[in-house]
């Protein structure tokens, strides 16, 4: 006997009465769990509607093949646009925190922000903290001045200083 031409076969030719084969050339609903054992490429992107889970140590989320570095955070860039991994610190919007080296008398102390960071401006949250050295004494009382120009924060104290400053500069 010869066949020729295309021969229908409703259930994928596997002797099963219902369909039970995956049509790659059509849009439909696969059931049951499967599990790949390659790579799965997408070229029009990836939906998924309920919970995504990714098990074991090498599995990282990765953007354009980069897994991002310890600390890093992936952070939007709006719609239509690659999130980007940046600083846990840098998605808080911290400009720069730190703390002095160990002030003797001082009348001013100047925060300088680092080179890399956005400038100060006038939008900035601004938090200082006055700590003892190792003698406890009395903490003076202090203002502090923005100075955009010199991208700076100084601050001012009421007496003489000793001790320590601790500074956060949110944007």
């Amino acid at each position: 006997m010869v066949l020729s031409g295309v021969l229908n076969i409703a259930s994928g030719g596997t002797g099963s009465s219902v369909r039970n084969f995956v049509d790659l050339t059509s849009s439909e609903t696969i059931g049951g769990e499967k599990t790949f054992s390659q790579l799965i490429s997408a070229l029009n992107g990836v939906s998924v509607s309920n919970g995504l889970s990714l098990t074991g140590i090498t599995s990282p989320i990765r953007l354009n093949g980069n897994a991002g570095t310890t600390g890093q955070v992936l952070v939007s860039q709006g719609s239509g646009a690659t999130p980007q991994w940046v600083s846990a610190q840098q998605a808080a919007g911290i400009k720069t925190k730190s703390r002095s080296e160990l002030l003797n008398g001082v009348e001013t102390y100047d925060i300088l922000l680092p080179t890399g960071v956005p400038t100060l401006d006038v939008n900035d949250g601004i938090s200082v903290v006055l700590e003892a050295g190792s003698i406890p004494m009395p903490i003076p009382n202090f203002y502090i001045f923005r100075d955009i120009v010199g991208n700076r924060v100084t601050v001012h104290f009421s007496a003489p200083f000793s001790g320590y400053v601790t500074w956060l500069i949110i944007d």
